[in-house]
């Protein structure tokens, strides 16, 4: 258990993300450090043994953003390409993720919310569902977006689909 990192000669000066593993096995984000004298400490206003990581991953900080290509349906008798639709909701499947955000750009994230549809404090795989509450036209936005230094990875976007005349 540490709480001093050291080696970090290569990001002299940068602020840096940190992302730890504590001694009750709680994956979380600690706040930015800059690094100074080729090291950063981790500490937080919570209890002493939260200030200890088993496991870290530092590094500069990087916005990842996943933007699917239009989200379009094909049936036996039609597709949705060219038609009034809207999108209210869609279910994104995770595996092994932490602090994913969503929105129809990068400039207006949300965090998934609600009853069991919100991130915890460890790793989550399953279905989260993203509401977009979005009006009727011929385009469709959605973004999956995190710039924390924590594994994102998605399986599967599922969209909800309503079509207009």
């Amino acid at each position: 258990m540490e709480n001093v990192f050291t080696g970090l000669g290569h990001l002299e000066g940068e602020e840096v993300a940190i992302q730890g593993t504590t001694v009750d096995d709680v994956t979380r984000e600690y706040p930015r450090e800059t690094v100074s004298g080729a090291q950063v400490t981790t500490m937080v206003l919570s209890p002493h043994a939260h200030n200890f990581v088993r496991k870290t991953v530092i590094g500069l900080p990087y916005r990842s953003t996943l933007e699917p290509m239009r989200l379009d349906a094909t049936t036996d008798i039609e597709t949705t390409k060219g038609l009034k639709a809207r999108i209210p909701e869609v279910v994104v499947s995770f595996l092994n993720t932490l602090g994913a955000q969503y929105g129809k750009d990068t400039d207006n994230l949300k965090n998934f919310t609600g009853k069991g549809n919100e991130f915890g404090t460890s790793l989550y795989t399953g279905d989260l569902t993203a509401n977009l509450n979005a009006g009727y036209g011929e385009e469709d936005h959605f973004v999956v977006s995190t710039d924390a230094p924590l594994p994102c990875t998605i399986r599967a976007i599922i969209p909800k689909k309503e079509i207009t005349d």
